[in-house]
């Protein structure tokens, strides 16, 4: 079962990358890699997303993101410079391999996508749940 972070949007929005190498300590073992804001193509996961047949909006991306300030800053500007006013934007946060489990829905206005309600697209992280959540943001 793997966790995946996806953008969903009716326009085909630009591909962007701020991820940076950052280093962790595992079990003793060092161990380096990209982490950090990122919309991507969706490729590796496109047919496991498509098998789950949720109502996603048509043009989807990987997204890559963590839970930190400047990752929700860089989403921010990220929005607003490419969405108008009024459009709508998924955030979505998939189990895959485990079939469609429930489906969380919240939605909300750029204005309010905070840590907090960033949080929301990472609350079963740590669960090996089957549960996906999309976060519906209205620019």
């Amino acid at each position: 079962m793997s966790r995946i972070y996806l953008l969903a949007a009716d326009k085909p929005l630009p591909l962007c990358d701020f991820q940076e190498m950052r280093e962790h300590q595992i079990h003793g073992n060092r161990i380096v890699f990209a982490a950090g804001f990122a919309v991507s193509e969706l490729e590796s996961y496109r047919e496991a997303v498509e098998e789950l047949e949720l109502p996603l909006k048509p043009c989807r991306y990987a997204l890559s993101l963590e839970r930190r300030g400047a990752d929700l800053k860089r989403l921010t500007d990220y929005l607003r410079e490419n969405l108008l006013s009024g459009e709508t934007v998924e955030l979505w946060s998939l189990w895959l391999g485990s079939g469609m489990g429930e489906l969380h829905r919240y939605r909300g206005t750029l204005a309010e996508l905070d840590m907090d309600a960033l949080g929301m697209l990472f609350e079963g992280d740590n669960l090996f749940e089957d549960g996906q959540i999309c976060l519906t943001v209205t620019i």
